[in-house]
């Protein structure tokens, strides 16, 4: 199959268009045949982080037909971070708490994380949460959302961080007795009290959303794990609701 250069005008550079995909320098430090899952990705200051992860190795494939198997290794506290500018990666000061399925979000300037699961096989989220200062390298403890959640998404709102959805349920709550979530609420912290406050029924689904993002100041959902239907919340409802 023949291929065809596209052409530019004249009068700008012979270079490819912006939305032209390249292909960057590898992670570094990550063995051959191994793969990282289930990370946060933000972009901070012409920056990229990639954020914890589940540690995979591949296995098997060498012939046609061969099945692929990925072996889990273990849950990873790594922070990477990629300059766009230089196309150079390098390695940051590791989370506190290694995690997966967590919630990420950027807030002037500053990374946060919230959640997810620090155990591979594990049916339980975790409740701890931490703060990088890319400024200073370093992370710091935040106060603990008191819902062990995971599988969430993290969205900063209004100047404060909203975590909604996902697997969860009260750290005080008795497993001895019928297990309960809290799916449809939302953790929301705040940054100037430095407290975390509950928010029920912001999620209306039983399956933890996909992704939210903030556009004029409403929150869009691109739907759950499962379905593709779109959502918008407004300041006033204040809730995410199927459109």
């Amino acid at each position: 199959m023949s291929s065809v250069s596209p052409s530019y005008p004249a009068s700008l550079p012979s270079q490819p268009p912006s939305s032209k995909n390249s292909t960057s320098k590898t992670i570094p430090g990550l063995a051959k045949y191994h793969v990282l899952k289930d990370f946060a990705t933000v972009a901070v200051w012409g920056s990229i982080y990639i954020i914890g992860s589940r540690l995979y190795r591949k296995e098997g494939g060498s012939g046609d037909g061969d099945e692929v198997v990925e072996t889990d290794h273990e849950v990873l506290p790594n922070v990477w971070r990629y300059n766009v500018i230089n196309d150079e990666w390098c390695h940051c000061a590791p989370l506190g708490t290694p995690r997966l399925d967590f919630a990420c979000t950027v807030s002037e300037g500053k990374i946060y994380v919230a959640g997810g699961q620090c155990m591979i096989g594990s049916a339980r989220g975790i409740s701890s949460a931490e703060v990088y200062d890319p400024m200073l390298d370093e992370w710091n403890k935040l106060p603990n959302m008191s819902t062990f959640r995971y599988k969430f998404v993290g969205v900063t709102w209004q100047g404060k961080i909203y975590v909604v959805g996902g697997f969860a349920e009260r750290e005080d709550f008795d497993r001895s007795v019928l297990f309960r979530t809290e799916m449809s609420s939302a953790k929301v912290f705040d940054i100037w009290r430095g407290e975390w406050d509950l928010k029920q029924g912001m999620w209306k689904l039983e399956v933890p959303p996909n992704q939210i993002v903030v556009v004029d100041d409403k929150l869009y959902s691109s739907g759950d794990c499962l379905n593709t239907w779109k959502g918008v919340t407004t300041r006033a409802r204040d809730r995410i609701t199927q459109d």
